[in-house]
């Protein structure tokens, strides 16, 4: 069984449970009730003691409304809090056991050589100079700076680190649990249940950005755990994607998942969003899911992602934007430290316009606005 059938059978039995709840509370007597059904016992506890001996004792009033019987509903209620405690093990198993095999896959060590076609593409963070590659990392020409590369992963985030350092804290990063729970959480239930959005046509959205003859680069960025990115690697095989993220949890478990689906085609590096160690006008499309709302600046980004776009790329992407389903907008308000970069519909549609993207397409989808537009030429 799936973990997405498994998050199902939850999900209905909670709904279930929801359902029997009301009908509870529908079913207790109103005030008052109780105190004339004591009254009446009362009433007739005296009539039975002031009747004479033998008089025939006279048919008690038939109530004009059965009472209910409450043992269906007690039987009910206990098999599905069965069923629910059962459901909820299976699932605990199943994520423990899920866990344990990708963590020691993300342990075992790969020892990737470096792709040396990337150097087609990458440059020193704000995409001025050249590197080369000197055995355990990148330099950069014009200030000698110096950036690890770990199983063929480069690291623009931690400069001047030796590679042992290195290694030493990104095997901390392998064995992180919550991202093994990462995509449930987000595709099995804030998107359909808080966000109300629809992944279906989030993963149309990403194959419009890499179609069936596309052979070109494009970049990802940020990718999270490469779900939808394995998809456009494996629909177009000709084609090279760089994942690009902050995050070496999300970068080691998206290398896994490649790895797992014997894809060559793509690429992974750790960097900053707000300057890309990207060379300018290389891509021939871009896809930023579920980044810009996080970005402390996301305009920076935005600009960064047109600056390294060819003239005339695709860009697309989706993000979280206010003002939609009234507990989206509850969870955004609670989580707003973690969403510093969440902007309104025109915000972010005019900072995409200002940044040069032309023939723009947006709509909203619950809590998230997808757009889809070309970079000027």
């Amino acid at each position: 069984m799936s973990l997405g059938t498994l998050i199902s059978i939850l999900t209905t039995l909670v709904r279930l449970l929801q359902q029997l709840s009301g009908l509870r509370s529908k079913a207790k007597p109103a005030a008052g009730e109780g105190a004339g059904d004591r009254k009446t016992g009362e009433k007739k506890t005296r009539e039975e003691k002031s009747r004479p001996k033998g008089a025939p004792t006279s048919p008690a009033p038939s109530s004009p409304v059965a009472s209910p019987s409450r043992r269906p509903r007690r039987v009910l209620a206990g098999t599905l809090g069965m069923l629910f405690a059962a459901g909820f093990a299976g699932t605990t198993a199943y994520l423990v056991t899920r866990q344990r095999q990708r963590r020691a896959v993300r342990r075992r060590p790969v020892h990737a050589p470096f792709p040396e076609e990337l150097l087609d593409v990458l440059a020193p963070p704000g995409g001025d100079g050249h590197f080369f590659y000197a055995g355990e990392g990148l330099i950069n020409i014009a200030t000698d700076a110096f950036y690890p590369v770990v199983d063929g992963i480069p690291d623009f985030g931690a400069p001047h680190a030796s590679g042992a350092q290195h290694a030493l804290e990104i095997r901390r990063h392998e064995s992180a649990a919550w991202v093994d729970f990462y995509d449930p959480l987000v595709r099995g239930i804030l998107v359909p249940f808080v966000w109300q959005g629809n992944t279906t046509g989030e993963a149309a959205l990403a194959g419009a950005v890499a179609g069936e003859a596309f052979d070109g680069w494009c970049l990802a960025v940020p990718c999270g755990t490469g779900a939808l990115e394995i998809e456009m690697a494996r629909a177009n095989p000709h084609a090279k994607f760089l994942c690009l993220d902050g995050s070496w949890e999300m970068l080691l478990e998206a290398r896994r998942r490649a790895l797992e689906a014997g894809l060559a085609n793509l690429y992974f590096a750790r960097g900053d969003a707000e300057l890309l160690p990207l060379q300018s006008g290389v891509f021939d499309s871009l896809w930023s899911a579920n980044g810009f709302h996080v970005y402390p600046h996301p305009e920076q980004a935005i600009t960064e992602l047109t600056r390294v776009a060819k003239p005339g790329a695709i860009i697309a992407g989706v993000s979280l934007v206010p003002g939609g389903p009234p507990l989206a907008d509850t969870v955004m308000r609670a989580m707003s430290r973690q969403l510093p970069g969440l902007r309104d519909v025109s915000t972010h549609l005019s900072l995409l316009t200002a940044a040069g993207l032309r023939e723009m397409h947006a709509f909203r989808d619950g809590a998230t606005v997808r757009f889809l537009g070309t970079r000027a030429g």
